[in-house]
């Protein structure tokens, strides 16, 4: 499997990769042709501002598989448990994290019941080990709390870095007490999440709202095949746009 991706990747006009760490990979078969198009989420039309009511409501969602990122920050996030008698953390997943010291409550994931959650937090978290395979990811449930207008604090691992602005979308932690100082901070000051919400909303809208993004794929790909047309001196004024440089085309057709 390995072998044929990077074998497909040698022979693509053009590859987009969701990270720098997937595009630095790539361009180890493919250096010229491999840009960056950050992974995206659609715009929600009616994001809710921060609550100031309480309890606060500190939140992760993700897929089982990945519940043992929890593990990383279950120190940190049971001493703000226990610090703060008006804080409660939810879980939207397939089934509740086992032991740990934090009490998670439970929302069983659904299409339907995500929206109303993601509303519902104050906090979202992205906890991340520092390996390869997290290297490569994609930032994705820092556009979800982003989209909703919701402050973040995530691991300082991979496309994170650029998902978040610290100290002003949310904050990058690496240590334990670094998770529960960022937490503190968020939960001790309705104003901070409030503003930090909304920074995090206007950075989401300017690089990963999802028309955004595809107009980006758009014009890469048009200059990708308008470019190749004319090193094989294709002549593309008799064509629609769709149907220029049909070599060009087919060879991107395939990466995608």
């Amino acid at each position: 499997m390995i072998r044929r991706i990077n074998s497909v990747l040698r022979q693509a006009s053009l590859v987009f990769a969701g990270s720098e760490a997937l595009a630095t990979y790539a361009r180890q078969f493919n250096t010229s042709n491999t840009y960056v198009i950050p992974t995206s989420y659609e715009r929600i039309l009616d994001p809710t501002s921060n609550r100031t009511v309480e309890p606060i409501t500190i939140g992760w969602i993700g897929n089982t598989g990945n519940m043992f990122f929890l593990d990383m920050i279950d120190e940190a996030m049971a001493a703000i448990q226990k610090q703060f008698i008006n804080v409660r953390f939810s879980v939207m997943s397939g089934k509740a994290p086992e032991g740990l010291k934090t009490r998670w409550e439970l929302v069983k994931w659904s299409k339907q019941a995500e929206d109303s959650w993601l509303r519902s937090i104050d906090i979202g978290l992205m906890p991340l080990k520092d390996d390869k395979w997290s290297q490569g990811k994609c930032a994705f449930k820092l556009l979800q709390y982003m989209a909703y207008g919701k402050p973040v604090v995530a691991s300082a691992v991979g496309a994170n870095h650029q998902a978040v602005i610290e100290g002003l979308s949310g904050f990058l932690a690496t240590t334990t007490e670094q998770w529960k100082k960022s937490i503190e901070k968020l939960v001790s000051d309705p104003a901070l999440r409030m503003t930090m919400g909304r920074k995090g909303l206007e950075h989401f809208l300017e690089n990963y709202e999802r028309q955004h993004v595809q107009k980006k794929i758009q014009i890469s790909c048009m200059r990708t095949i308008q470019n190749t047309a004319l090193d094989e001196k294709i002549d593309t004024r008799p064509y629609h746009k769709k149907d220029i440089a049909g070599s060009a085309l087919n060879r991107f057709i395939r990466v995608v």
